[in-house]
């Protein structure tokens, strides 16, 4: 192919001069001709997203990191700028244009996930609370990515924030029975950023 050195082929290569057929027919590489087969597409909708609009195959659909919807929760769609649908659990304070608001649903056969939850747990300070609070999480069976405990002199609380995964409301649920049953707890909540 008349090419210098090794870069110089490349170059060539780059160029189209000479063709990937030509270059396998230097080689003595047949092609397999097979007839091309092309197949419908069944399902449009996304199968990794676990929620659903009626009506709407072909649209974008994410879940709100700002109030970390999770199977079981009430959710309501906001069509967005840009970005398509952005889940929501209903009580968000984070939606401001009711007028934006769609019917979302959870897809009936979702396949079992881990979703991450914010959660804040109030507790009457005590020693061995953090291990207390983490053996509940271990017990549940949910990971934890993130835990931070702050201790409010004035009032002898400490505020645990974590970050854990679940499947479901009905796993949250259990994990936050489990919490309930620590002494000193005071209150549990999920955090909307």
């Amino acid at each position: 192919f008349k090419a210098t050195d090794l870069e110089d082929f490349y170059i060539k290569i780059s160029a189209r001069n000479p063709s990937p057929g030509a270059i396998a027919d230097f080689l003595n590489l047949k092609q397999k001709e097979e007839p091309l087969k092309l197949h419908k597409a069944e399902n449009l909708q996304n199968d990794h997203c676990p929620v659903y609009v009626n009506g709407a195959s072909k649209i974008a659909i994410t879940l709100a990191s700002c109030c970390t919807p999770i199977p079981g929760d009430e959710i309501v769609g906001y069509i967005s700028h840009g970005k398509g649908v952005i889940v929501h659990r209903k009580e968000c304070p984070n939606i401001a244009d009711k007028k934006r608001l769609i019917d979302v649903y959870w897809k009936e056969n979702i396949q079992k996930g881990n979703y991450p939850v914010d959660i804040k747990i109030v507790c009457s300070d005590r020693n061995n609370l953090i291990s207390d609070v983490m053996s509940a999480f271990t017990q549940k069976g949910v990971a934890v990515t993130a835990l931070n405990a702050h201790l409010n002199q004035s009032k002898l609380e400490t505020v645990v924030l974590a970050t854990i995964f679940v499947s479901d409301a009905l796993q949250l649920r259990d994990v936050f029975d489990a919490l309930k049953n620590i002494k000193s707890v005071l209150s549990l909540s999920r955090v909307t950023h």
